[in-house]
């Protein structure tokens, strides 16, 4: 897979009991609690992670921002996606679609909301 690099994962912060038990599913219920998607979504970079995840359900007040290595899950499969300025892809999110155990990721961040009048502020 070539250089080892840290993925994140935004999710509310409802589930961290969860997650420090079973670390993450696929197959687990979404957020808006409409499907039940075969993977779990990271992202190379945590605030593109959050325009994925949390920016999209200002619902939901509280966030934790959870973390893992690359080479943790044996594949991950790159979604691609054209930047509107130049038109060349990046990857979008890893998707993966195998168990990651609590003992590989960690919890980096908790993130409190609010809204206002033009979107979604930090508490």
């Amino acid at each position: 897979m070539g250089d080892i690099f840290s993925i994140f994962h935004w999710s509310p912060s409802s589930r961290r009991g969860q997650i420090h038990r079973y670390g993450f599913r696929p197959s687990m219920r979404s957020v808006d609690g409409l499907w039940k998607p075969p993977y779990v979504c990271f992202s190379d970079d945590p605030q593109l992670a959050w325009e994925l995840s949390g920016r999209i359900h200002p619902e939901i007040t509280g966030w934790d921002l959870w973390q893992t290595w690359s080479d943790v899950p044996s594949g991950m499969e790159a979604i691609y996606e054209n930047r509107r300025d130049n038109g060349e892809p990046y990857v979008k999110e890893w998707r993966v679609y195998e168990r990651i155990f609590k003992r590989d990721i960690w919890m980096v961040a908790t993130r409190c909301l609010e809204g206002n009048d033009d979107g979604i502020t930090d508490a």
